[in-house]
């Protein structure tokens, strides 16, 4: 009897199977996690054939999750296939099973790494909503890509154990870190900074000072911020040191330094993520800008140059002022006729004089050593204050894709104060280069006295970081001095 009744009963049609196939398709897609898709996909033939019919579920569920991504032609017989394939890859490496990441050598963290290149290059593709609004008027935009990628960052830890472990050192004339720390893959050193927003607002493990502190203070023969093919590929690692270089003063309660100063700001003047889409080509900074930077005094500077100070404790200086240690700065893009550039500060910065070299051979072609790009130079100038109003004028250089992600931009600034007679005081210029991050609202790099050679005498140099508020202000008015 009761197999007679279990037939008639598997005899009868299921429900998905007396659905249509559209409907079908729409009850899936209300499933938020893969995990119970791929489930409801198994459970019977008619669920399966319409979740894969023509890939049209895929495709809704993609754009329901991320921004059109750029690369497809949408009129190809194969634009859904291909849509379907990307949505799979990304669930199992960004959601399903995100990879625990280390220094970024293993093919996992590889293949990873180029998906989020990519989640990043088309973020704002598609449309942006408010993520939250401010008191000034001015909101903090998002997009799904962005959203994405900041649930891929909690998954994944990738900002957690950020150099764990500690790269060792050496403590030789030169201060050079040892050869090991070249490892670190500079495609997650660049995914790393592009979550900078995160690791400077949120709690998070500290490691590494040490040997951050190290290379914030490097010289620049011995930490250059370009290399490469005419100097465009920026030195990831190194940029990293200083963002975790400020990370452990903005983040470490003990410390006294820039903790408090940092954590009184609001939201609109912390850091945030990209505000649109990211490109290669001309691109406007912000207005409003707030920033600080770290010295030791000489003696101290030679002892971690030569690796000498055997266990002694290097307080940075400037980071320990209080509120006084954050500085500000506007930044507007003057007309050609009243810009002011004397060939004294193109002599220390170089910022419009090209690199360029003679064509790449074959072999360099084939390598992919460089990738081709129109090179362009946007100036800039600036007031800010920093215990005194000051001036400042630089570029922006075009760079090339770095590491599969657009938008990179060298700068350059000479920061100068007037001398109450029209000119600048000449014993007083502080000299800047550095790195924006794709989207225009951090820039990290090294300052350093351009002061005349003395033998013996290495270049004095620092670390800054600035970031842009233009969500705390208005864009028009903003007091420089609070």
């Amino acid at each position: 009897m009761a197999s007679a009744y279990e037939d008639r009963i598997a005899a009868k049609p299921k429900a998905f199977q007396i659905l249509p196939v559209e409907l079908n398709q729409h009850i899936a897609l209300f499933l938020e996690h893969d995990k119970d898709l791929v489930n409801l996909r198994a459970s019977c033939r008619a669920i399966k054939e319409a979740i894969d019919d023509d890939d049209s579920l895929w495709f809704k569920r993609f754009h329901a999750m991320y921004d059109t991504p750029s690369g497809f032609n949408p009129n190809s017989p194969d634009y859904k296939t291909k849509i379907r394939e990307l949505y799979q890859k990304r669930s199992k490496y960004l959601v399903l099973y995100p990879t625990r990441f280390r220094i970024g050598n293993t093919k996992k963290e590889q293949d990873t790494l180029k998906l989020v290149a990519g989640l990043i290059n088309d973020s704002f593709n598609s449309s942006s909503w408010a993520f939250r609004n401010y008191d000034s008027g001015e909101a903090e935009l998002t997009c799904r890509n962005i959203e994405a990628f900041k649930d891929f960052v909690k998954r994944s830890g990738i900002i957690d154990d950020l150099f764990r472990p500690r790269p060792t050192r050496n403590h030789k004339a030169n201060g050079r870190c040892d050869p090991a720390t070249k490892s670190y893959n500079h495609t997650l050193a660049a995914v790393q900074l592009m979550c900078t927003p995160s690791i400077l607002t949120e709690p998070g493990n500290i490691y590494g000072f040490e040997d951050s502190q190290v290379w914030a203070y490097a010289t620049i023969r011995t930490a250059p911020i370009f290399g490469g093919f005419n100097k465009t590929e920026i030195n990831m690692e190194w940029i990293l040191h200083v963002m975790n270089f400020f990370k452990y003063h903005m983040r470490k309660h003990e410390e006294n330094t820039l903790f408090e100063p940092f954590n009184k700001l609001n939201k609109a003047e912390q850091p945030s993520y990209w505000q649109s889409h990211i490109h290669n080509g001309p691109m406007a900074l912000g207005v409003h800008w707030k920033g600080t930077y770290a010295y030791l005094d000489r003696d101290e500077m030679r002892q971690i140059r030569s690796g000498s100070r055997d266990g002694k404790v290097l307080i940075d200086r400037n980071v320990d002022h209080g509120d006084a240690s954050i500085q500000t700065m506007n930044i507007t893009s003057p007309d050609s006729t009243g810009f002011l550039w004397p060939a004294l500060f193109e002599q220390h910065l170089r910022s419009t004089t090209s690199n360029d070299r003679l064509p790449r051979t074959r072999a360099q072609r084939r390598s992919g050593e460089d990738v081709q790009f129109e090179r362009f130079n946007q100036r800039f100038q600036a007031l800010g204050f920093d215990d005194e109003d000051f001036n400042a004028v630089g570029w922006l250089n075009e760079l090339p894709n770095q590491q599969g992600i657009s938008g990179w931009k060298r700068m350059t600034m000479m920061k100068y104060f007037e001398d109450g007679n029209g000119g600048w005081d000449t014993n007083a210029l502080w000299a800047y280069e550095g790195v924006v991050l794709p989207g225009g609202q951090i820039m990290l790099g090294r300052w350093w006295s351009p002061e005349a050679p003395v033998p013996n005498r290495e270049v004095y140099t620092g670390p800054f970081i600035f970031w842009n508020t233009d969500a705390a202000c208005d864009r028009v008015e903003c007091d420089l001095h609070h």
